[in-house]
């Protein structure tokens, strides 16, 4: 399942993996700024002065009972069906709602020293969340939205794009480096060095994510270690403004006015046969590892009496998981 909302008020939606799509609409005029689908079926849509509310997948959409006050900006996140925060288009200021849109309430930073207009956010869970703006300042809550605590970025960071937390120590923030912390924002590392202007982060995983170079081409880098390295991965040459994976082999982008689905090679399972074990007249144990590369796969073992073998056993231990070596046996009697 997946959505794509327009700057025209028309939501796209796919439920076969991006093979069709099916339009609606919030409105025909209506410009729509950002998304988000905390559930399948219950999803929010930003558009200027006026939150929007789907609860069968997109099909349909109701305006929220409450109008904000100002416009809204590219910065959304609901970590429940009801609970979401959304970033207003005036400098240091928010909007929270925890009843789906049906109230909203206004936090301004102003007074906690936030003179700019807030880029993104992450929440951990529905208690614990991160809001930045686009200076490297940051604000932390720990009781959904009740109060705020700054805790910024390195002073080194301008243009910030996005952070993101694995949990509430651990978070990365993209700017022209990707910035690592591991106290929850006290402290900072530049883990990947390359002055070039990084987006978001897109999760796939607890430990594994991708962020895209805004302004290149061919530039996908994934991490599978919470953001302390970092590996580049092709994409292709269409210049794509945003990037979402659904798992480490699956992305679609939009570019102009096109979606493009983009499927990464697998990478092949590995497998390596040992010496055999507890050798009898009449038995024997037979050894090896497989590495199924983040897959699911079934271990058999070949043996007979000639190198044409004859015979198939499945491994004790099939199927198979994971992205390390793993031991796998069966007992010949």
């Amino acid at each position: 399942h997946g959505h794509v909302c327009a700057n025209d008020g028309k939501i796209l939606n796919t439920t076969d993996g991006g093979k069709t799509w099916s339009s609606s609409s919030v409105g025909l005029t209506i410009e729509t700024q950002t998304i988000a689908f905390p559930t399948r079926d219950t999803g929010y849509v930003g558009s200027n002065k006026q939150l929007y509310r789907t609860i069968d997948g997109g099909k349909t959409w109701d305006s929220t009972s409450t109008n904000f006050t100002t416009k809204t900006h590219n910065m959304m996140w609901f970590p429940s069906k009801d609970t979401g925060y959304v970033g207003a288009d005036i400098n240091s200021q928010i909007f929270i709602t925890y009843n789906g849109g049906k109230t909203v309430s206004l936090v301004d930073f102003w007074d906690m020293g936030i003179d700019y207009q807030v880029s993104s956010s992450c929440f951990i869970n529905s208690k614990i969340g991160y809001v930045a703006s686009y200076h490297g300042q940051m604000v932390k809550t720990t009781d959904a939205g009740h109060s705020w605590e700054r805790c910024d970025f390195p002073t080194t960071v301008y243009g910030s794009n996005g952070c993101y937390f694995y949990n509430e120590n651990v978070g990365i923030v993209m700017s022209t480096n990707i910035y690592r912390t591991t106290n929850g924002g006290q402290n900072w590392t530049i883990v990947k060095p390359t002055g070039e202007q990084y987006g978001n982060y897109v999760k796939i995983n607890d430990s594994t994510g991708y962020v895209v170079i805004s302004n290149q081409s061919d530039s996908v880098f994934i991490t599978r270690d919470k953001g302390l390295t970092w590996t580049k991965q092709s994409k292709g040459g269409v210049s794509w403004t945003n990037m979402v994976f659904v798992n480490p082999y699956l992305a679609y982008c939009t570019s102009g006015n096109n979606i493009y689905r983009v499927d990464y090679p697998r990478p092949g399972v590995n497998a390596s046969t040992a010496a055999p074990s507890n050798i009898t007249t009449t038995t024997a144990t037979l050894n090896g590892t497989v590495n199924a590369q983040n897959q699911s796969t079934t271990a058999e073992f070949e043996f007979g009496t000639t190198t044409n073998y004859g015979h198939t056993l499945t491994a004790r231990q099939s199927p198979v998981t994971g992205t390390t070596a793993t031991a796998v046996s069966y007992e010949l009697t």
